[in-house]
């Protein structure tokens, strides 16, 4: 083959991923989609596929004191950011009051996005909805999925939970920052008031929320995470909102048994999506303030990056969650951040194909 018509064929080739990788957001900003075009090709790539992430707390103790940690101990620092607009129910009860209708916690989060997103990094969030039945908080299983979505859109008790969410998102919009929007998740697992229900209902909420965000609020800097646990996954698509309402796909999972989810990560690659794991942690703790102020597993992470490709060969992110679970509570971070397979903040900053979408707005 002569190089002129190979050079032909690639750009061709090129092209077809771009349009693969296409957001589900029809209106999605050109950030938005050269983000999701980014993750695309990492799998094709040899080195600086994966790109390594981690959630350091929740409000009121979110900082990025544990990513400026990494940095002096490993010489990297975390590509992805995850954060919550929400708190956990589990500590830190006296700091964050009122116990019902918890208020998103946008204003002290923003400014962390915003940091780490002009550092050259990408962000993502969480969001530990408020029950809108009772007014507690996410963990609060009760509730009927169908009564919050009315011909195609959220009924005014789910509004009044998305509408304060969606200042914080507009606000990063302003800004310029993308986000990687995880909505709903572990829904699989019945942990939360949006989990283990029926799946056409669970399938009218997404959809709802998605029309909702992407059409009444006019929000277009996200891309939307559909994103089971790893407990009952292999049910995961009798859920699934259709890959018009998706951009990316992933497996919460808090083992060290990657290989037990090959059969979910299979299904869910089969929707032609990039693939993350959006909490990592190697083992379960019980959930208790003492309990993460002063266990560590013990983990070895050197050797991690190979154990994600070994069972999932085309994931393009993970997050380590918080406390015990971290990166930096555990063995080998620097063997992992310094890994030839991982991208880190310095490697996304300088990214031919993100430095255009860090630039201030």
């Amino acid at each position: 083959m002569n190089r002129k018509l190979e050079a032909i064929l690639i750009s061709c080739i090129s092209c077809l991923q771009i349009v693969a990788a296409s957001p589900a957001d029809t209106k999605a900003s050109e950030p938005t989609r050269a983000v999701l075009s980014y993750l695309a090709q990492l799998p094709k790539q040899k080195d600086n596929r994966i790109i390594s992430g981690q959630f350091p707390e929740w409000y009121p103790r979110a900082t990025l004191d544990s990513f400026k940690e990494l940095q002096t101990t490993t010489g990297e620092t975390p590509g992805v950011l995850a954060l919550d607009y929400f708190e956990t129910f589990l500590d830190d009860d006296a700091a964050t009051q009122p116990t019902t209708n918890k208020p998103p916690r946008w204003r002290e989060i923003n400014p962390l996005f915003v940091e780490h997103w002009r550092s050259g990094g990408l962000v993502t969030l969480s969001v530990h909805m408020t029950n809108p039945w009772s007014g507690k908080k996410a963990w609060d299983k009760d509730g009927n999925l169908a009564e919050l979505v009315a011909e195609g859109l959220p009924t005014a008790s789910l509004r009044a939970i998305l509408d304060p969410i969606s200042e914080g998102l507009a606000d990063l919009q302003k800004q310029g920052v993308v986000v990687i929007f995880r909505p709903y998740h572990e829904f699989t697992g019945g942990f939360f008031w949006w989990g283990g229900k029926k799946p056409e209902d669970f399938k009218n909420l997404w959809q709802a929320t998605f029309r909702y965000y992407t059409e009444v609020k006019k929000l277009h800097n996200l891309l939307w995470v559909f994103n089971p646990h790893s407990q009952n996954g292999e049910k995961v698509m009798d859920s699934y909102p259709g890959s018009e309402f998706v951009d990316i796909v992933g497996i919460d999972i808090y083992s060290t048994d990657l290989a037990s989810q090959v059969k979910t990560y299979e299904i869910l690659k089969a929707t032609g999506k990039p693939f993350t794991i959006p909490e990592y942690g190697p083992g379960n703790v019980k959930f208790t303030a003492s309990t993460f102020a002063n266990t560590t597993m013990d983990y070895d992470y050197g050797n991690f990056a190979e154990l994600i490709l070994r069972s999932f060969p085309e994931t393009v992110y993970f997050v380590t969650w918080r406390g015990p679970f971290s990166l930096n509570k555990n063995r080998n971070a620097k063997q992992l951040l310094n890994h030839p397979l991982v991208a880190n903040l310095k490697d996304l900053a300088d990214e031919p194909l993100l430095k255009p979408v860090h630039r201030e707005p």
